[in-house]
């Protein structure tokens, strides 16, 4: 509000033809005020849009492991309580593309059976 009274009182005396060194130097601090308040807001949205995005990661995150329950052993081999070797990781994924094949065969089975 006060910015806008400030413009307002600015265009009057602009107009007029009474603008002094004074008031140049008070719309020059009220420009760079609105200026590191607009950067202040900017950087605002970025965190907010940060913060959303590690959000919506940690809930990726959390929903793919729905797939793969346990995870492969570090190279380093320290084996943890809910760590599985790499040979059970390849059984587990070959295990989950013959289940793929079979859901993708009675799919295709279903829609033969609508087509005809």
């Amino acid at each position: 509000m006060k910015l806008a009274s400030e413009s307002l009182d600015f265009q009057m005396k602009l107009g007029s033809g009474s603008f002094s060194a004074e008031d140049a130097r008070s719309l020059t601090k009220s420009s760079d005020f609105s200026s590191a308040l607009e950067d202040f807001f900017s950087q605002c949205h970025k965190l907010q849009y940060m913060l959303t995005l590690a959000s919506e990661s940690a809930t990726i995150a959390e929903a793919s492991k729905a797939f793969s329950p346990t995870p492969v052993l570090s190279s380093s081999g320290e084996k943890g309580a809910d760590s599985q070797s790499y040979n059970q990781f390849i059984a587990n994924t070959k295990q989950q593309v013959d289940m793929l094949r079979k859901v993708q065969d009675i799919l295709n089975k279903f829609a033969g059976q609508l087509e005809g």
